[in-house]
C-alpha cells in the first residue's frame, strides 16, 4: 500500500482502465456510465490502495454536494465541492442531482474516462493512413528540371535566381510558399 496520497491515487489510476458506458439515458437517446457500475468497479480498487471515498450533501450556501478523497494511513486528502443543480425541486429531483454529482466528481477526482462499448467494432476495422497532400515539389517531380523551374519561376514572379535558392531545397522551400493561384500557373506550365 502507498505511503502517501498522491502514491496512492496514482497507482489506482493505473489499474482503473477506460469503464463502458452503461445506461441510456431516454431524454438524450446517449450512453453514459452509471453511478452503481461506477462504484462497483472503483470501490475495491479504493480499498486495495488505502483510499476513501466520501461524499456528503451539504446545504449552507444552496444545495451542494461536497466530496473527500482522504488515504487512510495519513490522513491526507483531496476536498471540493459542486453544486447540486436541481431539476424539479423535490426528493426526486434532489436525489436525482446527488447521483449526477457524485459520479462527477468521482470521476474527475480520479481522471476517469468512460466509453461508449462497441464491441470491440471500432477496434477490430484498420483505419486507413491519412494521405500527406502533395506539394507543389512532389506534383512537379519529374515533369521538368530543378534547372528549368528555377528559370520558369525567376521570369514568371520577377525573381532572382538568388530568391529562388541555390540548391533543390532551397528550390522546394519557394516553391511550397507560394499562394494557389501562383502555385496553379507553376503546375499549368509543367504540364503544358
Amino acid at each position: 500500500m502507498a505511503k502517501d496520497l498522491h502514491a496512492a491515487v496514482l497507482a489506482l489510476q493505473g489499474e482503473i482502465g477506460t469503464l463502458q458506458k452503461n445506461a441510456l439515458n431516454p431524454h438524450f437517446r446517449s450512453k453514459y456510465l452509471s453511478l452503481d457500475a461506477l462504484v462497483e468497479h472503483v470501490q475495491p480498487l479504493l480499498t486495495k490502495h488505502g483510499l476513501i471515498w466520501i461524499t456528503l450533501p451539504i446545504g449552507n450556501d444552496g444545495p451542494r454536494l461536497e466530496y473527500h478523497l482522504i488515504h487512510a494511513e495519513t490522513g491526507a486528502d483531496i476536498a471540493g465541492s459542486m453544486p447540486l443543480l436541481l431539476e424539479k425541486q423535490n426528493a426526486q429531483g434532489l436525489g436525482s442531482a446527488i447521483t449526477y454529482a457524485r459520479r462527477y466528481a468521482l470521476c474527475a477526482v480520479l481522471n476517469i474516462v468512460a466509453d461508449v462499448d462497441d464491441d470491440g467494432e471500432k477496434a477490430s476495422k484498420q483505419k486507413k493512413p491519412a494521405e500527406k497532400p502533395a506539394t507543389l515539389a512532389d506534383q512537379l517531380r519529374g515533369k521538368k528540371k530543378g534547372a528549368e523551374i528555377k528559370r520558369f519561376v525567376a521570369d514568371e514572379f520577377g525573381a532572382t535566381l538568388d530568391d529562388v535558392g541555390t540548391s533543390a531545397d532551397d528550390l522546394i522551400k519557394y516553391l511550397n510558399g507560394l499562394d494557389t493561384e501562383d502555385h496553379n500557373k507553376v503546375l499549368t506550365w509543367a504540364n503544358g
